[in-house]
């Protein structure tokens, strides 16, 4: 080999260790809407049915909790507007102010019960009393969720079919802007794009745990115990794969 073959050969050798290797988006969120995770109906199942135990006490517990604070905040805001002489059983503002009041102070409590199951999938440790962690994340869920009714309903007066489509891409929404702060239209977006490139299975996924649940149902609803907190998981698997998640220091 003659010095000027060695040259190019150590140009060669040089040039391929300092070039960069493109290995495609290293951002989980833009990894996610670009359709670059796993996602599987059977192995979702699978793996939330095999990691369900340990998940049940918390997840059902802070389920209570969801429903209690939101039948004392229902009663607390009927008795004040029948002060005025609003009832919050007839369709109007009354039933409206009540409905916004429940959904402001159960809202933050829904997304600690998802992050429970997203905790559950990856093996962390989680408690029944870290759901009261995210109401600091209560404006811009409250917001979220207004935007995302308004695109649905939307979406049912337009073809029936896009309010199908927006209820399920928009289902990562809340989780995005508490977890990964995002905005509330940019999270509602971020979880639409993601969601859409692998919608069906989306679809299939919801569909098939609807119908674990009715049949848990048959025995005295007994059943529901396990195929719950299974359902929490089920969806804490799904966003762990595609976004990841990593817990802050302090929750609660």
């Amino acid at each position: 080999m003659n010095d000027d073959t060695r040259q190019d050969a150590s140009f060669d050798v040089n040039q391929s260790e300092s070039a960069p290797i493109h290995t495609g988006p290293s951002d989980p969120l833009e990894k996610a809407v670009n359709g670059d995770y796993e996602f599987g109906i059977g192995a979702i199942i699978s793996e939330a049915w095999s990691k369900t135990k340990g998940s049940k006490t918390h997840i059902l517990l802070a389920m209570l909790l969801y429903m209690l604070i939101s039948l004392i905040a229902h009663t607390l805001v009927s008795v004040l507007l029948s002060l005025f002489g609003m009832s919050t059983t007839d369709p109007g503002l009354g039933s409206g102010i009540a409905q916004l009041v429940v959904t402001v102070l159960t809202l933050p409590i829904s997304v600690g019960i998802f992050f429970i199951g997203v905790k559950q999938s990856m093996g962390l440790q989680h408690s029944v009393g870290e759901v009261l962690g995210y109401y600091d994340k209560t404006l811009p869920l409250v917001i979220g969720m207004v935007i995302m009714y308004i695109m649905v309903m939307l979406g049912f007066m337009l073809l029936i079919l896009p309010g199908i489509y927006l209820i399920f891409a928009y289902y990562f929404g809340s989780p995005l802007i508490a977890d990964k702060g995002l905005g509330p239209w940019q999270a509602l977006e971020t979880s639409r794009k993601s969601v859409t490139k692998n919608w069906f299975g989306f679809f299939g996924l919801g569909i098939v745990l609807v119908i674990i649940n009715l049949i848990a149902l048959i025995p005295l609803g007994i059943g529901l115990l396990w195929t719950i907190p299974m359902s929490v998981v089920a969806y804490g698997i799904a966003y762990r794969n595609m976004y990841g998640y990593e817990p802050p220091d302090e929750l609660f």
